[in-house]
């Protein structure tokens, strides 16, 4: 083996050059069948997070818990007006105990009628003429009332005189079939109005 300037060994075997890289200079292992990398491909954005279902005999932590419902179980009904239940036609008399010199005395047959729990007097007289009254007034829930009016006294014995002008006030109270009352107007003597339902 014989070297040259030229920076090649000739084997004296074979007769062939024997080339050596020098030293520090990589020989490139190129591949005539391989191209050139190309761009990296861009990375696919990362998949969402998606919890599995539990598998079975898995604890499941508690959800929050939806409020109850409110109870809307319609209460027990309730009950009606007692003053509504004495509307129709009632019936009595006014009666007035003996005071001084006048003799007690009870009048004729008196109507009322209550609608819509009004009671008023139903007078058998015309307006302005003697025995003509006016008495009214309205029933609460408990079949209390308080009846007021005015009117021309008949002249019946142990009234008024004939023609003078009365004034009445009542405060009683509605049961079952009978209405009782009190006439405050007339104290110190003792009067009252006493009625029940006409059938």
């Amino acid at each position: 083996m014989a070297w040259h300037r030229t920076g090649t060994w000739h084997s004296g075997l074979l007769g062939l050059p024997l080339v050596i890289a020098a030293p520090g200079v990589a020989q490139a292992a190129d591949d005539p069948f391989q191209s050139a990398p190309g761009p990296e491909a861009p990375k696919p954005p990362p998949r969402p997070h998606v919890p599995l279902p539990p598998s079975e005999g898995e604890p499941v932590a508690p959800g929050p818990v939806a409020p109850a419902a409110p109870n809307m179980a319609p209460g027990p009904p309730s009950e009606p007006g007692r003053a509504g239940q004495f509307d129709g036609v009632w019936t009595g008399n006014r009666s007035c105990a003996a005071f001084g010199n006048r003799q007690a005395f009870t009048t004729r047959t008196l109507i009322f009628e209550i609608k819509n729990s009004h009671v008023s007097l139903i007078s058998r007289a015309a307006a302005g003429t003697p025995g003509y009254a006016t008495i009214e007034g309205t029933l609460d829930q408990a079949g209390n009332v308080t009846l007021v009016g005015e009117g021309i006294s008949n002249g019946a014995p142990g009234g008024a005189p004939r023609g003078t002008q009365v004034r009445y006030r009542y405060e009683g109270r509605f049961e079952a079939e009978r209405f009782t009352a009190n006439d405050i107007m007339s104290l110190p003597r003792e009067c009252h109005l006493e009625l029940t339902r006409h059938r």
